[in-house]
């Protein structure tokens, strides 16, 4: 192999990592991926892999199937845990063997039986995500022993920005009395030649093949596996990452999930061409996986006896409202129509559109299903209030890849928050031998989020609304108001999703509803778009820069 830098994405899986963390995969009986080993393998190295591995849980199964073609190696994720209380860890061990790794699969549900036998086999070894809460147990005396027995720590890609630089944060400023304090804290013998200097290796953590590659590893004057190990080890390693973010987490759900409904349903015999099922396809599928055949496996869904089979699962008339709608949503908006003529584009246009589509039929699907109940009430017809309430429900089971992204990210970063309290003192570096001493942490401003239908209309709950932001600015006090109303209520330029007017966040009404009793007074559905209303309470820190190291109530 020629070559003086070598590049890898240090964590991927394939098909055969099966139990997935996330509930809403879950629930539908999904695989945690379903990315063909060598389609995985080809993707790498069109995107710029010199060498290409595969991380699946517990397995070297996916690794096996690509072993015999060059530049590969054996890799897998071990799910291991705190003897103790069960704390899960996950750790990657790289270049390993069969023999190892039926080794590792007897020693790994002790976390410190793993971790010797590893160090013992010469293993270069990774911890996975430190500071995602795996089973909920995680905490800073687990993260704290993490410092003695690892000494490489992965940037991972399916995290955003903040965790990882919290991270690297905390590592950057670990010193030798910092593991000396903490050897002595846990009687544990830390591990690396200089346990105080981390490595950092990058990987994507991809599991639906739309994002392989967008986080590696490199190291630079190597021409072979082992050499690339080596600088690993020898602290060398240099990591190239892009940021993720909720939304890009719900892209990679909803591309496990079509995928198995391609496996499931057996689609392949459709091969014509409708547009909607087309745009879903470029939308979630890379170009490259189209060429093993997955993107003709689910032609025919909306048209044909198919169509009825995969909306019967939707309760009402939400099957309709999307047949009728995405497809004149799609031909209306440019990036979506854009993706629509070829397969070919970027993952930041295949994302964009995505969430663009996701929103606008949520949009109309809440809009149509709110005036059928409103209308319903109306005419005391309850039977159909309860129906449409039903049919509602099943629209918020679609978004779920949503609601579980932006939870999971605003977990992660209360974590991270804490961490980063705890291994520092006022935001600078402090040593881990000064915690609980005479350190003074500086108590983060509070942040007031405050949810009102009336902020515009003209009456008294409105007027003192009003009255209280004015004195939150006079006073530089952090209160918003979340509304939602008409763009009449509201001066400056008009808004696309939402206005931001000192301190006032209003979401545009997705639509209206008259009521004949109350000629001037109108009932407003919240909004455009329907996933950041639905959500605003969930992902509110990426809505304001300023929010991660504050308190939301």
């Amino acid at each position: 192999m020629k070559g003086i830098l070598l590049k890898a994405d240090l964590h991927v899986h394939s098909k055969y990592s099966r139990r997935p963390s996330a509930w809403v995969l879950r629930k539908i009986g999904c695989s945690e991926s379903y990315t063909e080993p060598e389609n995985l393998y080809a993707l790498a190295r069109d995107r710029g892999m010199d060498l290409v591995t595969i991380t699946d849980h517990n397995t070297l199964a996916g690794s096996l199937e690509i072993a015999h073609l060059e530049n590969t190696f054996l890799s897998e994720e071990i799910t291991t845990y705190f003897p103790e209380d069960r704390c899960k860890f996950h750790v990657l061990a790289y270049d390993i063997t069969e023999k190892q790794h039926e080794d590792i699969s007897v020693l790994r549900n002790n976390v410190f039986h793993l971790i010797k036998y590893l160090n013992e086999e010469k293993i270069i070894y990774a911890l996975a995500h430190p500071l995602f809460a795996i089973n909920d147990r995680l905490t800073i005396e687990h993260l704290e022993q993490a410092f003695l027995l690892f000494n490489n720590f992965a940037i991972n890609g399916s995290r955003d920005d903040h965790q990882n630089s919290v991270l690297q944060e905390i590592l950057k400023n670990l010193t030798r009395a910092d593991i000396d304090y903490l050897a002595n804290k846990y009687d544990l013998e830390p591990v690396g030649h200089e346990p105080w200097s981390k490595t950092l290796i990058g990987g994507s953590d991809d599991h639906s093949s739309l994002y392989i590659a967008t986080t590696y590893t490199e190291v630079e004057g190597v021409s072979s596996v082992k050499e690339f190990m080596a600088g690993i080890d020898q602290n060398t390693a240099k990591v190239n990452a892009v940021a993720s973010s909720p939304q890009t987490l719900s892209h990679n759900l909803y591309s496990i999930a079509y995928q198995f409904y391609c496996n499931k349903l057996g689609l392949d015999r459709y091969v014509d061409k409708e547009p909607l099922i087309k745009f879903i396809d470029h939308a979630l599928v890379p170009s490259s996986e189209k060429g093993a055949g997955l993107g003709k496996r689910i032609r025919n869904i909306v048209t044909g006896r198919m169509s009825g089979h995969l909306f019967k699962s939707m309760p009402g008339t939400i099957g309709d409202i999307f047949q009728k709608n995405a497809v004149e949503i799609i031909l209306k908006n440019p990036c979506m129509s854009e993706l629509l003529k070829q397969s070919n584009h970027n993952l930041e246009d295949m994302n964009k559109a995505w969430f663009q589509f996701a929103n606008q039929i949520s949009n109309e699907i809440l809009r149509q299903f709110a005036d059928s109940i409103l209308k319903s009430i109306n005419g005391a017809n309850l039977f159909n209030v309860f129906h449409t309430i039903g049919s509602v429900g099943s629209l918020y089971t679609m978004l779920a890849p949503y609601f579980v992204s932006y939870s999971v990210f605003v977990k992660d970063r209360r974590f991270c928050s804490y961490c980063l309290e705890h291994f520092s003192n006022g935001g600078k570096p402090a040593r881990l031998s000064q915690i609980g001493t005479s350190r003074q942490v500086k108590r983060p401003r509070l942040k007031i989020a405050h949810f009102t239908d009336t902020f515009y209309d003209i009456n008294g709950v409105a007027l003192t609304l009003r009255m209280q932001m004015e004195m939150a600015i006079k006073n530089k006090k952090q209160l918003t108001i979340i509304t939602c109303g008409p763009e009449s209520g509201i001066s400056g330029p008009p808004a696309t999703a939402r206005h931001e007017r000192a301190g006032v966040t209003n979401f545009m009404p997705v639509g209206a509803f008259e009521m004949p009793e109350y000629p001037d007074m109108k009932l407003y559905y919240p909004s455009k778009g329907g996933i950041h209303s639905s959500l605003v309470m969930l992902c509110w820190p990426y809505a304001r820069k300023n929010s991660p190291s504050g308190t939301w109530r």
